[in-house]
């Protein structure tokens, strides 16, 4: 749209029925001289568009940004003024243009973050129950160990979950070990080598075991059964 010095649209691609229409009240001593110069022709003054948003760049000396309201429509707006002659050219664009790209972006924002939300927790999901079984598998080994089933396997299947390369993993290596120290105690010729070792009677020795390792009677038990019948 171009707007003159005194207000009236020279050019619209909005509506051409704006065609020389002021878009202000134009004083009255404006609207003769106007007149006069047969600026409508032999046509009356045109009643004016009574738009106050395009009234406020009328003459404007730097850009000027605006919001305008027509027909129903916001359009974000910028006055550029014409040097020279006070006209003023007027771009608009409707707001929507500008709304549709960030409505884009949000819709595939959310819809990106739906869709890690559902990764994470599948990720999550997976990670906790490898964690969960191999606890299991641990605290199950452990109440076999306690019963005093020292010689109990958890099978080469079972074996490879719990060898993890985490915290998890680290554990149960150590526990292994513990139950690898355990059973050599309670092999015969360990614990005869030991007690000749150290003067320890049999009996003296599965009781240091039960201590020094804090498991149960019932694993002591296990031992001295085990030494005994290898002195036999």
């Amino acid at each position: 749209m171009l707007l003159d010095e005194q207000g009236l649209v020279v050019a619209s691609s909005i509506d051409a029925s704006w065609m020389l229409r002021p878009v202000i009240p134009l004083k009255p001593e404006f609207v003769d001289a106007m007149a006069k110069d047969q600026r409508w022709g032999k046509n009356p003054p045109p009643q004016p568009l009574r738009d106050a948003e395009l009234g406020s760049v009328v003459g404007v000396r730097t850009p000027t940004f605006f919001d305008w309201h027509t027909g129903g429509t916001t359009y974000r707006s910028v006055a550029i003024p014409l040097h020279g002659n006070g006209w003023a050219y007027v771009a608009a664009l409707p707001f929507e243009t500008f709304q549709a790209p960030v409505r884009d972006f949000l819709r595939l924002a959310i819809m990106a973050a739906l869709v890690g939300i559902v990764l994470a927790a599948i990720v999550a999901k997976l990670v906790s129950n490898g964690i969960v079984e191999a606890l299991r598998i641990t605290q199950d080994a452990g109440n076999h160990f306690a019963e005093g089933d020292i010689h109990y396997d958890i099978g080469e299947k079972r074996r490879k979950k719990v060898m993890r390369g985490d915290e998890v993993g680290q554990m149960a290596a150590s526990f292994g070990a513990v139950a690898g120290y355990m059973r050599r105690l309670a092999t015969p010729r360990s614990a005869s080598r030991c007690c000749s070792a150290t003067g320890m009677s049999i009996e003296g020795r599965s009781g240091w075991v039960a201590t020094t390792l804090r498991t149960p009677t019932c694993i002591a038990r296990a031992v001295r059964r085990s030494t005994s019948s290898g002195e036999r």
